[in-house]
């Protein structure tokens, strides 16, 4: 098998998977918080206070008062 043929039978199916942890925003406005590790945007409002944050962006996510891992 050719390294190509390799490479492309690997896929996405292969890609290293993060977990989610979801956090609970408390803030007093709508809020798009950039995760430093993805750039991912998240977009934190009283609609939708909790969402699902890659667990690497989290880490720093965390720093902010406004935000909190749910149970």
């Amino acid at each position: 098998m050719c390294n190509v043929q390799a490479r492309n039978e690997m896929g996405p199916k292969n890609t290293p998977q993060h977990a989610f942890v979801k956090l609970l925003y408390s803030g007093p406005a709508e809020a798009h918080v950039r995760g430093n590790v993805t750039g991912q945007v998240y977009r934190f409002s009283h609609f939708e206070p909790i969402l699902p944050v890659d667990e690497r962006d989290a880490v720093q996510m965390l720093q902010n008062r406004f935000l909190r891992p749910t149970n």
